[in-house]
Formats: C-alpha cells, sequence, structure tokens
C-alpha cells in the first residue's frame, strides 16, 4: 500500500473522531442548557406487510371422508348396503327376540319370522319342538300347528313305510282340506311316531320328520334317535288292537304312549323322560333341529 493512500485513511478516521467528539460536546452543552439528557435516537424498522389469503371451500362437494361418492341413495344407501352394519342390526335384532321369549316363552308365536313352518299337528310337544329348532337354526321363525290326521294309516304306525305314508298323508290333507287358511306354497313339516322291528322280537320307537316345501319342490326327511321297546308292551299292543280295525295291516289302534305309561306308571307324556332320561319334546327337537340345518343349507344354494 502507498504512504499516500495510508495517510488518507488516517485523515478519514481522524475526521470520523472529531465529529464524534464534536457531537457528544454539543450534547453536553445542550444538557447543561435544558437539564434533559439527550440520546442518540433509536432506529426502529417499519413492519412488513404480511397478507393472508383465505381459500374457498365448497360445502356443496362431498368430501374424500364421505361414506360413498357415487351412490345415488346417499348416506341410507350406504347403510342398506354395508354388511357389517346389516348384521349387526340382525343380531341386535335377534338379541331383542331371545331376551323377550326367555322373560315369556310364549311370546315365540307371535314373532314372525324368517321362515313359516306349519306343523302338521296342534299337539302342544311336537309344536314347541318344531318351533325352538327353527328359531335356533334361523334366528326368527313363525311356527304354528294346523290339525290334521293321516286318512289310511293306523293310529300308532308300525314300520317305516307306515310312517312315511302317515306324514305324507297328514300334509297332503292339510293342503287338500285346509287350503282357505294354509297356502299351497306353505312349508309344512309333519312328525310322526312309529315302532318298528330291526329284528326278531327287537322292537324299536322313534320319530319321523317330513319337511315338504312346494315352492322349490323340496322334501327332506329325518329319523329322530331310536329307543328301545320290550317286545311284551307291543306284544299287548297287538292284543289290545281288534281283529277287525281297519287300518290293522298299517299299525295299531293304540299308541306305545298308552302302553309305556302304564307299564312304568306315569302319565302318558312323561314315559320318555323315565325310560330314556330325555322328554319326547327333546327327542323331537333334537331331529328337528338337523331337519332345519339341513333345509337352511338347501335354501343357500337355491
Amino acid at each position: 500500500m502507498s504512504s499516500t493512500s495510508a495517510e488518507k485513511q488516517q485523515l478519514i478516521a481522524s475526521e470520523r473522531v472529531h465529529k464524534s467528539m464534536d457531537a457528544k460536546k454539543a450534547a453536553n452543552v445542550e444538557q447543561e442548557k435544558t437539564g434533559v439528557q439527550v440520546s442518540t435516537p433509536i432506529h426502529i424498522p417499519k413492519p412488513t406487510n404480511v397478507s393472508y389469503e383465505m381459500q374457498d371451500v365448497n360445502l356443496s362437494q362431498p368430501s374424500s371422508m364421505s361414506p360413498t361418492k357415487a351412490d345415488n341413495a346417499g348416506f341410507l344407501g350406504w347403510l342398506s348396503s354395508n354388511q357389517f352394519l346389516n348384521q349387526v342390526a340382525k343380531k341386535a335384532r335377534n338379541s331383542v327376540d331371545t331376551m323377550i321369549t326367555t322373560l315369556d316363552p310364549g311370546m315365540k308365536e307371535f314373532l314372525r319370522g324368517d321362515v313359516s313352518i306349519v306343523v302338521s299337528s296342534t299337539d302342544d310337544v311336537k309344536v314347541t319342538a318344531v318351533r325352538d329348532a327353527f328359531i335356533d337354526t334361523f334366528g326368527r321363525a313363525t311356527v304354528k300347528g294346523v290339525e290334521s290326521h293321516a286318512s289310511s294309516i293306523a293310529i300308532q304306525p308300525f314300520g317305516v313305510d307306515s310312517a312315511v305314508g302317515a306324514a305324507k298323508e297328514r300334509i297332503y290333507n292339510i293342503r287338500t282340506e285346509q287350503s282357505s287358511v294354509v297356502p299351497q306354497n306353505q312349508v309344512i313339516v309333519s312328525v310322526e311316531n312309529v315302532i318298528f322291528e330291526l329284528s326278531p322280537e327287537k322292537f324299536y320307537n322313534f320319530e319321523y320328520l317330513l319337511l315338504d316345501d312346494p315352492l322349490i319342490s323340496l322334501s327332506l326327511d329325518i329319523y329322530s334317535q331310536s329307543i328301545w321297546i320290550p317286545s311284551e308292551c307291543v306284544n299287548r299292543l297287538k292284543f289290545e288292537t281288534p281283529s277287525d280295525y281297519v287300518f290293522r295291516d298299517s299299525g295299531f289302534s293304540l299308541t306305545i304312549d298308552e302302553i309305556m305309561a302304564q307299564k312304568l306308571n306315569v302319565a302318558r307324556d312323561k314315559w320318555h323322560d323315565m325310560w330314556t332320561g330325555l322328554s319326547r319334546n327333546k327327542i323331537i327337537y333334537n331331529a328337528a333341529f338337523v331337519l332345519a340345518n339341513l333345509y337352511k343349507v338347501k335354501l343357500s344354494r337355491q
């Protein structure tokens, strides 16, 4: 660096020092005159203008979180098409029905169900067993009994063929004689008590159940648990049946209930409990429950 440049810088620095000293002296003089302390003004920067831009929101358009974007039925349509919610509603409905029928079992016959069944008898044991089985299978079921009798089969059928014939005749008579109260497409279940000889002098008693659904041309049948019957009880049935009984070739004029009740000295509707440990209602229920499930499977494949 040249000596001339250095001298210039020294002169500039010296001038700045002198100016600063002159300013302080002037301030001190002013303070002495007025008694007010004078300070160097503080520079405050001006605030910058900040603009906020509002974004328009169109409330008429559905958001991405709406249940559906294209369903013309809207929210209600979404609810009706939601399988999970439908299952929840169905379970809630069934729970209410279960609570009602638990508090008052007699209300079962008044609850409208998903399937309608007519039992070809007004026997409470048969009707109740079938009703409970179909309700337990379908969740809801309308089951009622309609009185009907076999036209050409003995009161107590003997042999499987007789039981099948009696069940079919009960159903046929309902469709032909009570068509004014029972629709032609009505599902009907017939329950027949039958005795059969499995081997010489070895007799058994069971319930034969037949379901007929004309709407889908379906016929289902099933047998209940069989019960051993002493041969002397069957021999007594043969003896008590008159030789001129018109239906003697298909069975007996007395039922096995009467003979077994006398043998065990109990009421007619209690001999099953005494003899097997199961009520007749429970025996029919078990068979009807299997029948109802078979029917449900068939319906699901239609």
